[in-house]
């Protein structure tokens, strides 16, 4: 389900967000929840690549069972389908049951579908999110198009995390 969603499913509390992967695009989104008064926790398989968002502010924890268990809302922003498959699956242990997990990486569907199968086995709400502009810079001025796939009762609930960064 594409465009503006409607109001009324279950708010996330934004304050309890992490960015699984802080590349490019996770470092900007994280940089940019920041900016609009929001403090993520960050992690990447190569802590030093968190640096850059711990300085702007964000909280780096050291494994994923930590991001499990501070987010209510876990935005992975990593590289492929391996990537993803190995974020995800390294999350659910640790996830409370209805987290939203939102897939920010283009992936296959069939990835997509798998892990969807996994995370509501799991009591956790996964959404496709892929996103689309210029970049960084459509981060910087929340104007990057965020592609999000998934229930809609689940959808309603990412507005207060995207909007900060994006449009969906």
């Amino acid at each position: 389900r594409l465009g503006r969603c409607p109001g009324g499913g279950r708010p996330v509390v934004s304050s309890r967000v992490a960015i699984v992967g802080t590349g490019q695009i996770g470092d900007a989104v994280a940089r940019r929840l920041l900016v609009t008064g929001l403090a993520p926790v960050v992690y990447d398989t190569h802590p030093d690549a968190t640096a850059a968002s711990v300085a702007a502010g964000a909280r780096a924890v050291t494994s994923l069972g930590e991001v499990g268990a501070l987010a209510e809302v876990v935005l992975v922003c990593v590289r492929d389908d391996a990537q993803c498959t190995d974020a995800v699956t390294g999350l659910l242990p640790g996830l409370a049951p209805g987290t939203v997990v939102a897939v920010m990486a283009t992936v296959t569907p069939d990835t997509i579908a798998a892990l969807a199968a996994t995370c509501r086995a799991a009591d956790v709400d996964l959404v496709d999110a892929p996103v689309a502009g210029r970049g960084v810079a459509s981060i910087e001025d929340a104007t990057m198009n965020v592609l999000v796939g998934g229930p809609d009762q689940v959808i309603e609930r990412l507005p207060p995390v995207i909007a900060r960064f994006g449009v969906l």
